[in-house]
């Protein structure tokens, strides 16, 4: 048995070095059903500006009985290329003569086999015909028909010197659109069909699998390698599309999930590096192989097949998970805000906010409270040296820099319309150590905010600050 087997494979071997894509098919296919090897293959025996057609019949009374079979299924496949009937004296003229003057059609190999397994007869009828004659004759709905049958062959025969070229995922693209193609089709060649590709596709992912070969969790870089692996063996795929999936946050902490496709190189390996700058600080980089278009094709009329795929490309995924934050030095937060007699009053929601935004972003920060037992001066505010201070004497924290933002409200009016109107002025500065003389200060900024009471108007002035100091802190120091 292990003999046989090792002839099989050195046979293999010998027909994908010496035949094509489209011919090796056949060939294998042959040698498994045992037919012609010409059966999968009949251009070969035709001459040019003529199409082939095979008819095989089968029967267990007598060789001729299985001949009149195959001549019956030769002619049904002539009425199926052309989309209509042809007229019983064409058939008479097959079955009499071996030719059809009109198509300028001929007989070209008759093959008699005796099938002991089945106690059956076996005939195969391989003719040629004038492709001009048959194209004229076929159908609108026909010729539509029969160039998908051609553009999913074609795909098939693409995929398949991929194959041969180590590009498995892209095989899979083919093979998929292929399937796209054909749904439905019923005269395809065995070997073209959908239901033998989707097999073909099912083998093919099966096989394939991708890992994180390296990265760096700190700048969420990392690189992807994705093989073949059968049995002991293992193969590097080449041209794989995988795509990158990940949470992006936007300026206002606004959040989604954005993704992009890396194609691997010859040596089965990408390098995923952030294409986006609104990469969130931590979380996950999902891989996985980007197939989706093609499948979600295939749901719009084959739900179930689209779903079985689907969960084989979730099953291969691989995850990177990152936090910039690790090993960073944080940022000290102080938001103090002032009433309409710059009254410094007890509100920490401004610096919670801030601290969201930062946070949310690509900047690890902590945020300093105002509380009741705060060092306060005797006007009831806090310095910034006092401030500073208090952020260096928290040990178990390494507060390296810190950004101070005094807001507080200007004036506030109710408009004509009944609008209220409140303007708040603000100043920030950014100490880049702890022990700073002296700090970058932000522009004053008299803002604007306007809302249905007093307290919304005040609400939307002080959140306007604050993104605009997010905006400048950002843009200048981190």
């Amino acid at each position: 048995m292990r003999k046989k087997a090792v002839v099989f494979f050195l046979t293999l071997l010998i027909v994908f070095a010496f035949t094509g894509c489209a011919q090796t098919r056949s060939y294998i296919l042959g040698m498994i059903k045992e037919v012609p090897s010409w059966y999968y293959y009949p251009q070969s025996r035709i001459g040019k500006g003529e199409i082939a057609f095979i008819g095989e019949g089968l029967s267990s009374e007598s060789s001729r009985q299985s001949e009149l079979v195959a001549y019956n299924n030769l002619f049904g496949k002539l009425e199926e290329y052309v989309g209509a009937e042809l007229g019983r004296e064409y058939y008479r003229d097959l079955i009499n003569t071996g030719a059809i003057e009109d198509l300028a059609l001929h007989i070209v190999i008759t093959d008699r086999s005796y099938q002991e397994k089945s106690g059956e007869y076996r005939t195969i009828i391989l003719c040629a015909a004038s492709e001009e004659i048959m194209t004229g004759l076929r159908t609108e709905a026909r010729k539509e028909e029969y160039g998908r049958e051609k553009e999913a062959i074609a795909l098939v025969d693409e995929g398949d010197q991929c194959i041969k070229e180590s590009k498995d995922l892209r095989a899979v693209q083919l093979y998929l659109r292929s399937m796209i193609l054909s749904y439905g089709l019923e005269n395809l060649e065995d070997g073209y069909d959908y239901q033998s590709i989707l097999k073909e596709v099912k083998q093919i992912l099966s096989t394939l699998s991708m890992k994180i070969v390296s990265g760096n969790v700190l700048d969420a870089s990392c690189s992807v390698s994705v093989e073949r692996r059968e049995t002991i063996l293992k193969t590097k795929v080449n041209m794989a599309e995988v795509r990158a999936s990940y949470i992006c946050v936007d300026g206002l902490g606004n959040t989604w999930e954005d993704s992009y496709t890396f194609t691997s190189s010859n040596d089965g390996v990408f390098r995923f590096r952030s294409v986006s700058y609104t990469l969130a600080t931590v979380g996950e980089i999902v891989f996985t192989f980007d197939i989706y278009d093609e499948i979600n094709q295939i749901k719009s009329f084959d739900e179930e097949t689209a779903e079985d795929l689907l969960a084989m490309v979730n099953e291969k995924r691989a995850v990177f998970s990152y936090d910039k934050n690790l090993g960073s030095s944080l940022v000290g937060l102080m938001v103090l805000t002032y009433d309409s007699s710059w009254n410094m009053t007890r509100d920490d929601s401004w610096t919670v906010y801030l601290l969201n935004r930062l946070s949310s972003d690509s900047l690890a920060s902590y945020a300093g409270f105002y509380t009741e037992d705060a060092d306060l001066n005797s006007d009831g505010d806090l310095s910034d040296s006092e401030i500073l201070s208090s952020f260096a004497r928290m040990e178990d924290r390494k507060i390296k820099s810190a950004l101070i933002l005094r807001m507080g409200v200007l004036k506030q009016n109710k408009t004509d319309s009944g609008i209220y109107h409140t303007v708040a002025e603000s100043k920030a500065i950014f100490y880049p150590e702890l022990n700073s003389q002296q700090g970058n200060e932000s522009p004053i900024l008299n803002v604007s905010g306007f809302g249905s009471t007093a307290e919304e108007s005040l609400e939307n002035a002080y959140r306007n600050i604050c993104n605009i100091i997010y905006d400048w802190l950002k843009g200048n120091y981190v």
